[in-house]
């Protein structure tokens, strides 16, 4: 089974030469064997202040699940749902279920606890590598991330400048436009022009808010994650938690804290191939529909040589609040 990194060994070793913000991650997202028999216990990032990352959890589930089976067997599908709000000041507890170990395929079913309270339940496969027919859809021509605006989840471009994030995000087209702040304080770091584009605009780059139920943003780790095989699927499930429901967002001309309230309810992921995060990964999204208070995203994530990685579907709260309750509502995630 794999060793988590942050123990012993050369995952050990690496925390020691990089950036906090990477090192914290790599901390917590390397659950420890727990007291009793495939239990595992966990820890929550610091950001975002005051609830528990979705992202951190599926990722936390992965590992979970696939330091259970046996050797040589990837995840390659993971179905979540996401129960209760997480305390990121209280430790967590995951519990995996063996449910079955087949000739290629081994199932699992993880539960992550927070006191006697289930705040996730997830359900995994991983497979036995093997040969078969392949094929895959072309990844779409976008700005490389060259140039574009340098962003850094829940961390302002002052606090990024002082200690280096875990993960970097350069948005295809720039939501600076759209009414009202962003809940998640991703502040461009590096901005120039008067769009927030480096360089002149190019007529490829669409506007923010112009009633398109598509977003596509690059997505890179800043610093060379351990070589790991269960570390980078881990840190994929992690990354596909971001910016999932943008489609849905850039359709009605709206942002994470002005008018509307988001929360994860479930997702899940589907991974084409074990995933390598050495550079940068495109995140194309699209929504398909809202209603009844919830939207439908659905990603497709490709590393940079164009090889589809994973696709990624979530279903997500979309409240429509009164003006003037947003501050009220920033303290529930689902009610």
């Amino acid at each position: 089974m794999t060793q988590p990194p942050g123990g012993t060994g050369p995952a050990g070793d690496e925390l020691l030469n990089v950036s906090a913000g990477i090192a914290e991650f790599l901390e917590v997202i390397s659950v420890r064997h727990g007291h009793g028999a495939d239990t595992f216990a966990g820890k929550s990032l610091s950001r975002p202040a005051g609830r528990v990352f979705g992202g951190q959890l599926l990722g936390q589930a992965v590992m979970a699940g696939g330091l259970t089976v046996p050797a040589g067997r990837h995840v390659h599908s993971l179905h979540a749902y996401f129960l209760h709000p997480g305390d990121p000041a209280q430790p967590l507890r995951y519990s995996v279920h063996r449910v079955r170990d087949g000739g290629s395929f081994s199932a699992r079913q993880v539960t992550g606890w927070q006191d006697d309270r289930v705040i996730v339940a997830v359900t995994a496969s991983f497979q036995r590598a093997g040969a078969g027919l392949t094929h895959q859809v072309p990844m779409p021509s976008v700005p490389s991330p060259d140039g574009l605006a340098a962003q850094f989840p829940f961390v302002s471009a002052r606090e990024a400048a002082q200690s280096r994030p875990a993960v970097e995000l350069r948005r295809v087209f720039d939501d600076a436009g759209l009414p009202g702040p962003e809940e998640e304080h991703v502040l461009s770091a590096t901005r120039s022009g008067a769009h927030g584009h480096a360089g002149p605009s190019r007529p490829d780059m669409p506007s923010p808010g112009d009633g398109r139920a598509d977003a596509a943003v690059w997505m890179r780790f800043t610093h060379e994650l351990p070589d790991d095989p269960l570390l980078h699927a881990a840190a994929l499930a992690y990354l596909s938690d971001y910016s999932i429901l943008r489609g849905a967002l850039r359709m009605h001309s709206v942002r994470r804290g002005s008018g509307v309230r988001t929360a994860s309810l479930d997702h899940s992921i589907w991974f084409h191939r074990p995933p390598r995060l050495d550079g940068w990964t495109l995140y194309d999204i699209f929504s398909p529909a809202t209603g009844g208070m919830r939207a439908l995203g659905t990603g497709r994530l490709f590393d940079q040589s164009g090889a589809l990685i994973a696709s990624v579907a979530q279903e997500g709260l979309l409240r429509h609040l009164p003006p003037g309750s947003y501050q009220e509502e920033r303290r529930h995630v689902i009610s």
